[in-house]
This record gives structure tokens, C-alpha cells and sequence, in this order.
């Protein structure tokens, strides 16, 4: 599952999404929400943080975590971890067996009790780790 930085507004009979503020500085426009559903998600739609636990802004700005979903509802705070880290392999296209310096995966508690998912670097990147496999990461970030 990808997060995308998205904002939603409802009329009287009418619904309209559109890339949130941090996605638009980057250039992110309706056309780019479109793409995704031929699964091409623009880095700037890509949600990150600084660190998990952070606050949240697009991947074009320099991260070192990378959110990629919400554990499912019905798996416990112990069982969080291992969903997690299954959500961050198929999303980096690489294994998170404890041997991988670059990349880890987390489950961290955010707001109301909901548990993310994350992908983590050591150093901040600018770009997405999303399908990187065996490669090396996304460009170095400030």
C-alpha cells in the first residue's frame, strides 16, 4: 500500500481530492492523481517524515523514513511489527532479515493509538525507496 499526500473535500452532492500542500510545492497536480491508478506514484505524492515518528511531508523534501501503510485492524500492537516489516519488504522489493545496513522497517504508534509503518534509512534521501530491491538508495538529502 502506498501513502499518498492527498486532500479531500466534500460539497452538497460532490467529492474532490486533490495533492495536499506539500505535494503541490513540488509540483503534484490532479493529472499526477491519476497516474496512480495505473500505479505510477509521482515522489512528491509519496508521504515521509524525518524520522517515523515525525511529522509528515513529501518524499522530494530529504527523509529518512518513508510511510508505507497502516497495520491491518485486526492485528495486535505484538503482532505489528512482523506485519510491518512484510508491508516494508514488498514495498522496497528487498528483505529486512536483520543484515540490511541501509534499510529498516518500524512500526511506530501514531496518533490516536493507529500503527504505521515505515521504511527508515540511516541518512536522509530525496526520492523513494519504493521497489529499490539490491539497489543503492535514492540521492542524499541535506
Amino acid at each position: 500500500m502506498d501513502r499518498i499526500g492527498i486532500d479531500i473535500a466534500t460539497g452538497a452532492a460532490s467529492c474532490w481530492i486533490a495533492p495536499d500542500s506539500a505535494a503541490a510545492s513540488h509540483g503534484a497536480t490532479a493529472a499526477d492523481l491519476r497516474q496512480i491508478a495505473g500505479g505510477e506514484v509521482m515522489v512528491a505524492l509519496r508521504v515521509c517524515a524525518a524520522r517515523a515518528d515525525g511529522p509528515r511531508y513529501s518524499c522530494a523534501d530529504p527523509h529518512r523514513a518513508e510511510i508505507v501503510g497502516l497495520r491491518d485492524e485486526d492485528t495486535d500492537r505484538a503482532g505489528a511489527s512482523r506485519v510491518c516489516q512484510e508491508r516494508a519488504e514488498v514495498y522496497a522489493g528487498r528483505a529486512f532479515d536483520g543484515t540490511d545496513t541501509a534499510l529498516t522497517s518500524e512500526a511506530v504508534t501514531w496518533g490516536n493509538e493507529a500503527i504505521e509503518c515505515s521504511v527508515s534509512t540511516r541518512r536522509p534521501v530525496v526520492g523513494s525507496v519504493r521497489d529499490i530491491g539490491d539497489g543503492e538508495l535514492p540521492g542524499r538529502g541535506a
